[in-house]
């Protein structure tokens, strides 16, 4: 069969066999397509969700998204008018969507940027605890904004001090031993940590003597 292109909105299709002319309506009225992004800029492993808007009366608009480079920006499979991003590796790519029946694109542009590696660290807290109580060590990395992909805290002796991944301490009997921390399973800080015996005095007990 033939399209020749008519009037807005109208399509002549002309079946040669059966010699017969119809009409069909199409959808090539879109005015516009925007994201709701232009730009972003993303560390490697961060997502963003990138939405799609057409200007159009149409219920079947079919959109198709593409990353200029894929191994620096991907794009998942999801809803037609919505997709995740995701930052794969540093460097720049242009995420574009396209209406398929009217051709109209638009472009968010996104940075990726390397993550900073951690080259030291400390631990701070308070050092001290009693017996059967709580408080929390964190760390503090460098240079600042660093990022990490694994912490790991672990106690010399859980039988005096236990700690759990997030680095809450508590006091299991009185002594001295030391916390230790692991980032990236390649740099380890120890903190020292004292758990004091719980002092706290006997309470008294009085009872009232009945008098006959």
């Amino acid at each position: 069969f033939e399209i020749s292109r008519l009037e807005p909105n109208q399509q002549k299709v002309i079946l040669n066999n059966l010699k017969r002319e119809t009409y069909v309506k199409t959808d090539k009225n879109r005015t516009e397509i925007s994201l709701n992004k232009t730009s972003t800029t993303l560390d490697v492993g961060a997502k963003e969700t990138l939405t799609a808007t057409v200007s159009s009366n149409a219920t079947d608009v079919e959109l198709d998204w593409k990353s200029s480079n894929p191994s620096i920006v991907s794009v998942d499979n999801a809803n037609s008018k919505t997709r995740t991003i995701t930052a794969v590796a540093a460097g720049t790519a242009t995420i574009t969507v396209k209406d398929l029946d009217s051709g109209l694109t638009a472009t968010c542009t996104v940075t990726v940027n390397a993550p900073i590696a951690v080259t030291d660290f400390t631990i701070t807290g308070n050092n001290k605890v009693k017996v059967g109580q709580t408080t929390t060590l964190t760390v503090n990395v460098t240079p600042s904004g660093a990022k990490y992909n694994s912490l790991v805290w672990a106690s010399d002796n859980a039988s005096i001090a236990s700690v759990n991944s997030k680095g809450v301490v508590t006091g299991v009997k009185a002594g001295t031993t030391n916390i230790k921390a692991t980032i990236n399973g390649t740099i380890t800080k120890t903190f020292a940590i004292t758990v004091e015996a719980d002092n706290a005095p006997a309470q008294s007990l009085t009872f009232p003597i009945l008098v006959k």
